[in-house]
């Protein structure tokens, strides 16, 4: 087996997924070229809490951080800053999930629906989350690859996205696809440098490439929007039927599909 174009692939899947978070983060978080640096420590902590080489962990640590981060700063607003970082220390998930566990967790959160029906937009959040974390656990505990730069690839998968739908087309499915392929052609070019580099070159190839990616955003302001982010995004209906509504209910049911059907296939994979 070659071992370094199985670290390669694994390591361009793994950017793939994180363009494609990043597209059907689309209409629910502010697109600007900072947006995926802010939430970067959170994906961080999701596979800190849910442990490296699973795939069960980070989606169940994502749904435990997610709402202790929320519930810590609503109900503690002035210690709910930190509260989160707390939680993390506290929390130990088992590494390999049992497929009973993972059964009821996704029977809970699609109850969740019907639950909690004025809290869909931060549970499709945790959704993308728990896909990002993911996406970074594939390349950091399967590759082995030490990456800060990872939140690169979320935020152009959610450009991608926003631009194809500028542009005139604005169909989801369409996005979520190109935006996958886009990033995982730009991570099969970079991983070139990156697999065969020890790992401080790693950390610094990975940094490097976010910087140059962050500082280009920002010049090219006609593009991206610059700090005022990308304005004017109407996305069209989900195969042509259903619109996208206040209430996130739209939202959170395509995103919840769009990510069990990847965990199912992420899961058969590892």
């Amino acid at each position: 087996i070659n071992v370094d174009r199985l670290f390669l692939l694994t390591f361009t899947f793994g950017c793939g997924l994180a363009g494609l978070g990043g597209a059907l983060s689309l209409g629910m978080l502010t697109l600007n070229p900072i947006f995926p640096l802010k939430y970067m420590v959170y994906f961080l902590m999701v596979v800190c809490v849910g442990g490296a080489g699973t795939i069960t962990g980070p989606f169940l640590a994502a749904l435990i951080v997610g709402i202790g981060d929320v519930a810590g700063k609503y109900y503690v607003p002035q210690t709910g800053g930190f509260l989160i970082y707390l939680l993390m220390l506290a929390l130990v998930l088992p590494r390999r999930g049992l497929l009973l566990v993972e059964i009821l967790f996704w029977i809970a959160l699609a109850a969740s629906f019907f639950i909690f029906p004025d809290r869909l937009y931060l549970l499709t959040q945790i959704l993308i989350a728990a896909l990002f974390a993911v996406s970074l656990d594939i390349a950091l505990g399967y590759a082995g690859i030490l990456t800060l730069g990872h939140a690169v690839f979320f935020g152009m998968g959610a450009y991608t996205a926003g631009l194809l739908a500028k542009g005139g087309w604005a169909e989801p499915l369409t996005g979520l696809a190109l935006a996958f392929v886009l990033c995982g052609l730009i991570a099969y070019a970079l991983s070139v440098m990156v697999v065969r580099a020890g790992e401080l070159t790693q950390l610094m190839v990975t940094i490097a490439v976010g910087a140059i990616c962050l500082e280009i955003a920002n010049q090219a302001t006609p593009i991206t929007g610059g700090s005022d982010g990308l304005q004017g995004i109407s996305m069209w209906p989900v195969l042509g039927a259903f619109d996208f509504d206040l209430w996130g209910k739209t939202a959170f049911v395509y995103t919840f599909v769009v990510v069990l059907a990847l965990f199912v296939v992420v899961r058969r994979m590892l």
